[in-house]
């Protein structure tokens, strides 16, 4: 088959857990004699597609042309469909759009007649940043069809987007139309400059005093949810890695269509299980730095450990700020370390200096990676009892749950397991085996198959499937 990947963005560009995922799962639909093809958004100014190769993989790289909150972007469509017709796949299997790739794609497919395969790692589909937080400590109950997104904090930055950008279009058509072409000759960026200045202070007063900025916001996200929500009912299968995420997309967007709960697949080659020696009990946090990850938790809460004999290590990169508080918030206690951030292909290295990997997040987890690559290379977890977590862990077998944001019920699973080694030796035996990739992409492809002989369910029904 010819077969088509499409995500956000891809390596070496931006390593996160969706790249990692499409790029491993594409070299082994490669290694099974499958042509794959891989389209991708990038954070780089380019005008045009941008071709390239990476690990024997095409590359293209398609540009940003709108602000990033939109779902809908004509140039960027007219780039994917030139890329379609030229590729000519038999299935495209979509990924994450997030920031960087419009969902209308999905749309631009449908026209093709080829079978679309939707992978849902997040929630981006009904939430706008992703994460169904509605604060940093809060998660969100439900968009409610996009009227909580208009109230919900975590979206003030596209808000004040859209502002910007309602004003630079306005700006843009008085300019044109209004000052004089000998004006704007002699002094183009000053005129600009000075009216961009003042119609957004007006804009900020209206929406402050009339609301009709508030107005326009409040249509857009409404209007958000239905839009991707017909897109999404358009897949001949939609991919989902856990039943929590399943639960949530029928449930909220009451999604008609063939569902598929199946595992990520992880390349456990790359694991061995040989730790090397420490006199020092060694607990760990591998991931993003952001505050729905829940890292200054597990920093509270270690820091009140009266075990000398431990260390913590805190493995990731992300936000500035963040990142700054939890340095901070260790306060320079010397059981505490920092580390440089490792390649995904050396993440073994990491797991070699680990015996309990911590994985404290606040927001509702959709599989979590982090402990299928820490049991690959049998490593007990701690892990925050919420969204999928809690299906991944088995609680006081192959490791602990604990109440999420709760630091004592955190720190009290922490005591029970430093320097406890009989305790950690049986739960390493309880580890459960991880799905390779190489199985995970033969799931895939016999889904492809499916789809493209014709095999979905019939709309209106809830068919669920678990491979």
């Amino acid at each position: 088959m010819r077969i088509l990947e499409v995500n956000a963005l891809f390596p070496p560009e931006w390593w996160g857990g969706a790249e990692n995922y499409v790029l491993s799962l594409s070299k082994a639909l490669m290694k099974r004699g499958h042509s794959v093809f891989v389209i991708a958004g990038t954070k780089k100014n380019y005008t045009d597609i941008h071709e390239k190769t990476f690990d024997n993989l095409n590359i293209f790289l398609i540009p940003r042309f709108q602000e990033f909150y939109h779902y809908q972007d004509d140039r960027a469509n007219a780039l994917f469909t030139g890329l379609i017709d030229r590729i000519k796949p038999d299935v495209v299997h979509f990924h994450n759009f997030f920031h960087y790739l419009p969902a209308s794609f999905i749309n631009e497919v449908r026209r093709f007649r080829i079978p679309i395969i939707q992978h849902l790692h997040d929630y981006w589909f009904i939430c706008p940043i992703g994460h169904l937080m509605y604060t940093e400590d809060i998660s969100c109950s439900g968009p409610q069809d996009g009227i909580r997104c208009i109230k919900c904090p975590g979206t003030a930055f596209i808000r004040e987007r859209m502002t910007r950008r309602n004003t630079e279009e306005e700006l843009n058509s008085r300019i044109r139309n209004y000052i004089p072409a000998w004006l704007k000759s002699l002094f183009p960026c000053q005129i600009k400059g000075f009216l961009k200045e003042k119609m957004l202070s007006r804009k900020i007063s209206e929406k402050t005093e009339n609301n009709s900025e508030r107005s326009r916001e409040n249509r857009f996200f409404m209007e958000r949810n239905k839009k991707l929500a017909s897109y999404l009912s358009q897949s001949d299968r939609i991919i989902v890695p856990s039943k929590y995420i399943f639960n949530i997309y029928y449930d909220w967007l009451n999604l008609k269509g063939s569902f598929n709960i199946l595992p990520i697949g992880t390349d456990v080659v790359r694991y061995t299980a040989d730790k090397k020696k420490s006199s020092k009990f060694r607990f760990a946090y591998v991931g993003a730095l952001a505050p729905h990850k829940g890292v200054h938790i597990l920093i509270n809460a270690f820091r009140k450990m009266k075990n000398m004999n431990v260390s913590l290590s805190i493995w990731g990169t992300g936000d500035i700020k963040y990142s700054r508080l939890l340095r901070k918030l260790a306060n320079s206690d010397s059981r505490i370390s920092f580390c440089d951030v490792v390649a995904h292909s050396e993440i073994n290295r990491a797991f070699q200096n680990i015996d309990v990997l911590i994985a404290p997040s606040v927001w509702q987890e959709t599989f979590g990676m982090n402990i299928r690559e820490a049991f690959a290379s049998g490593t007990v977890v701690i892990a925050s009892d919420i969204g999928a977590y809690s299906e991944a862990i088995r609680h006081g077998e192959d490791g602990f749950l604990f109440t999420p944001g709760d630091e004592k019920d955190l720190l009290d699973c922490m005591n029970r397991l430093a320097g406890n080694r009989d305790l950690m030796k049986s739960m390493i035996k309880r580890i459960p085996a991880v799905q390779d990739i190489k199985d995970n992409a033969l799931a895939i492809e016999k889904i492809m198959k499916q789809c493209t002989a014709g095999g979905t369910a019939s709309p209106g029904r809830r068919p669920v499937s678990r491979v």
